[in-house]
Formats: C-alpha cells, structure tokens, sequence
C-alpha cells in the first residue's frame, strides 16, 4: 500500500507539472477575452507566444498518454492486491479442513467414566453390571487373573469380626481394581493419542495455509486435554487407593 501511494503521489506531481503552463495559458486567456477592449486598439500577432502554445500543445499528447498508463497500472496493482487479500483472508477464515477430530459416538463412549469413584467399587463388591464396558473388560482380566471374585462383596457371612475383615478386604481390592482400570485405560488412550500425533505432524508439514495450521493445532490441544483428564482419573483413583490401604491396615 505504501508503494501504491508514493506512486499515486508521483503521478499527481508529474500531473501538475506538466498541465500548470495549459492552465495559466487558458486562464490568461479567458481574463484577456473578458476585460473591454481599449478604444481604438487593433490585434496583433505574437510568432513567439504562438510558437510555445504549439510547442506545449505537442506535449499534451504524450503526457496524457503517459497520464492514461500510469492509471491503468494503479486499477491493476489495486485489483492484484484486492486478489491477495481474498487469498490472505480465505486462508484464515476458510471452512474446516478435512481433519479427523474424533468425535464419533465410539469416541464419546471412549471418554466417559464413572460419576465417582466410590460408584465403581461399589459396582464392583455388589456384582452389579453397572461399570462402564471399557472397564468391565480390564475388571474380568483383573478377577480371573488374581482370583478376585470371593474377594468381592458386600454381604460378607461369618460372625461380625470375620465379616468386617472381609468388607474392608473387599473395598480394598474394588480400590485397587478402580487404580489399576483407570491407569490402563489411560495407558492406552496415550499410545492411541501418539499414534494420530503422528499424522498431524505430517499434515503440517504439508501445510499449504495458516487455516490448515490452526486447525491441526486445535486438534493436538483437544489431544493435550483428554490425557490430563485422563491422568487426572489416574491420580485421583491412586489417591484413593493409598487412602484405602491406610485404613485398612489401621484396623
């Protein structure tokens, strides 16, 4: 715009320059013909003044040329930069591109947990059916795995000492299986999550726009906020645990 300016501010001098003799030949003219003329007076003719009226008049033709190019070259630099600007302007504000954001209904499944955490032990310890798929396989490998299942409950029979042992063994292990689910899961959202990193990486590099960039980085930050939520559920299942444990073995 600058450049288009200064040029603007040329175009006009060269424009003054040239045209100020016309002008202040035309005006002298029109002054002349308008005052009365002295009685007695007769025309004359001036070679000379006529000569430079010819010799500016031969000038007019070019300069108006010249006049008429530096014009038609402005329309086109502010039609090539209104061009530019659409560009600039699509490559910000254009339509999404054709990037996956993971967000089927298997995906919203995927990121769903329990209300609370004392939700899943419960679950656990009463046999219930009400735990999340996702867990529920990671609870069954637990359980077969470590024989869990007599240790789950919370109707344990026997005389009161024996059957408060076992409930407090029982939410011990339904704490630790919670621990132990959430973390797999976690681990696993991780390794998938790194696997679609990979593919950003490459979309960017093949970038062509800002747009693109910014929508993959919207994607990777959605990708940075479901491993905190996750580790979150992590930590705060460990917590717990560790809190079990505690009163477990102060009993």
């Amino acid at each position: 715009m600058k450049s288009l300016f200064k040029t603007a501010l040329v175009c006009g001098a060269i424009f003054t320059t040239c045209l100020s003799p016309l002008v202040l030949s035309a005006h002298a003219d029109v002054i002349q013909k308008s005052l009365p003329k002295p009685v007695g007076a007769q025309s004359t003719y001036d070679q000379n003044a006529n000569a430079q009226l010819a010799s500016i008049s031969n000038y007019t033709g070019p300069i108006s040329g010249a006049l008429d190019d530096i014009h038609k070259t402005l329309l086109s630099s502010f039609k090539l930069y209104e061009q530019q600007f659409e560009i600039n302007k699509a490559a910000l504000t254009g339509p999404k591109k054709t990037i996956p954001f993971y967000n089927s209904d298997t995906e919203k499944a995927a990121r769903k947990s329990a209300e609370s955490l004392s939700q899943i032990t419960i679950s656990l310890q009463s046999g219930d059916g009400s735990i999340l798929p996702l867990l529920k396989d990671a609870f069954s490998t637990y359980q077969h795995r470590y024989k869990l299942e007599s240790k789950l409950t919370l109707a344990p029979q026997g005389p009161p000492e024996i059957a408060e042992r076992k409930l407090a063994t029982s939410s011990l292990v339904a704490s630790g299986m919670a621990a132990a689910g959430e973390g797999d899961i976690a681990y696993n959202r991780a390794n998938v999550s790194m696997e679609r990193l990979n593919g950003y990486l490459t979309a960017l590099q093949s970038s062509a726009d800002l747009k693109t960039s910014v929508d993959l980085n919207t994607r990777v930050l959605i990708e940075i906020a479901q491993q905190n939520i996750a580790a979150a559920r992590v930590s705060a299942a460990q917590t717990a645990l560790l809190g079990n444990y505690v009163m477990f073995a102060s009993r």
